[in-house]
């Protein structure tokens, strides 16, 4: 019974990774190479995990409900890893029989293959002649399977080989922590959407993607910090550089700080920059950021984190033409209804994440937490009134208005320089 339950659970994991096997690594560029998590957030069905940046992500479509199958209990070893030239991967065989030790490249094609009759044991192979970049390794048998990524800075590439460097009875101990990567596995259609974060100590950067095939998706990590320290995330979104968050900052740019107007009176007639928190209340500011006057905007100390300003009306122009005018609400609101309103139809297709920050009004009273955003326009009506853009949770669309300048507080997103 024992052996029927096992050979089971072997066929539901090869059927598995041949229905659906798109492999994704992970990379970073600007501030650094280095990954260190990454969050994968599945749009579609509302369901997300975190893990290494050094790991890689297995994008598994579910077969008859269930899902993929696989060894965790060993580790695939690789050393030196960053390599140059030449590298060693180490595994536990827990079965006698054939194994396939393939190698992709970082598109996903294939660059080598070797076939092999393996004992039980610890065994060893060594891969030669790698050029520069990324490469997956994948060992599979019909008894385990490990995955693994190698950055390889050889200048070689011309023939890449595989050999068989023997086998040994003791079970992987003393090189552990050279450990290379592991594979993670997340159930995936061909077709969700996918929101991907990937982080280095203070840079957060966003990517949204629809995978359909294997890749390696990069990280630009970028500065985006405000005087407060409040580190922001970044997304691009065809060649602009958007924060995912509004802002939240309570200094401008060279550590003055905003005026903090709580007052009703005293907020009517302010004619300087200003800030105030959702009904006055600090906790609101950590999911919706803070609220300003448009003369907090216009003073020359800035109150976006340096190298970022608020968009003006053009900007705010190529972002909506670029994903399309009549739906592009639908793709920068965030998905669901934990911070919109019921009916909210967003599919965050963009990673912009908009959020209903609300306002505070022509009274000094508040409104709209929850149904309405509202983002200021650096972009002036006249000399009383300045333009801004708003998203509301029952429209598909982004409309623009004008308002005073005095009167009115909205939330603000920076846009890169």
């Amino acid at each position: 019974m024992k052996k029927i339950t096992l050979f089971l659970s072997f066929a539901i994991s090869i059927v598995s990774l041949q229905a659906q096997d798109y492999l994704i690594n992970f990379t970073g560029t600007g501030a650094s190479f280095t990954v260190g998590t990454v969050t994968v957030e599945n749009l579609t069905q509302g369901k997300s995990i975190i893990l290494s940046g050094t790991e890689v992500l297995h994008l598994a479509k579910t077969v008859a409900g269930l899902a993929p199958i696989l060894d965790q209990n060993n580790t695939l070893l690789i050393y030196p890893n960053p390599t140059k030239d030449n590298t060693t991967i180490e595994f536990v065989s827990t079965a006698t029989g054939k194994v396939n030790i393939e190698l992709f490249d970082i598109s996903g094609k294939g660059v080598v293959t070797e076939q092999a009759t393996l004992p039980i044991g610890t065994n060893y192979f060594q891969i030669s002649g790698l050029g520069s970049g990324i490469f997956t390794v994948r060992i599979s048998s019909q008894s385990y399977s490990y995955i693994g990524k190698i950055v390889s800075n050889g200048t070689l590439g011309s023939k890449v080989k595989i050999s068989y460097n023997g086998s040994s009875e003791n079970p992987i101990t003393a090189k552990k922590l050279k450990s290379a990567n592991n594979e993670i596995v997340m159930q995936y259609t061909t077709g969700d959407r996918l929101k991907i974060t990937g982080t280095f100590g203070n840079y957060s950067t966003m990517v949204m993607d629809v995978p359909t095939q294997s890749k390696t998706i990069n990280f630009n990590f970028i500065t985006c910090t405000d005087y407060d320290g409040n580190n922001y995330p970044v997304v691009q979104i065809g060649t602009q550089l958007w924060m995912t968050e509004n802002l939240k900052t309570t200094k401008y740019r060279n550590g003055d700080s905003i005026s903090n107007v709580t007052d009703s009176v005293q907020w009517r007639n302010q004619t300087t920059g200003a800030y105030c928190n959702y009904k006055n209340d600090e906790r609101n500011s950590t999911t919706y950021g803070r609220l300003y006057n448009w003369y907090s905007l216009k003073d020359s100390r800035n109150v976006c984190p340096t190298g970022w300003h608020v968009p003006n009306d053009a900007e705010w122009l190529t972002l909506t033409t670029f994903l399309g005018t009549s739906n592009a609400g639908n793709k920068l609101k965030e998905t669901g209804t934990t911070h919109w309103q019921s009916g909210n139809a967003g599919t965050n297709e963009s990673g912009f994440s908009a959020l209903p920050g609300g306002r505070r009004d022509y009274n000094a009273s508040w409104g709209y937490l929850g149904s309405w955003g509202y983002w200021w326009s650096m972009t002036e009506y006249n000399t009383d009134n300045a333009n801004y853009l708003y998203m509301t949770y029952g429209r598909t669309d982004v409309s623009k208005s004008y308002t005073n300048k005095t009167l009115i507080g909205f939330s603000v997103r920076c846009i890169k320089d």
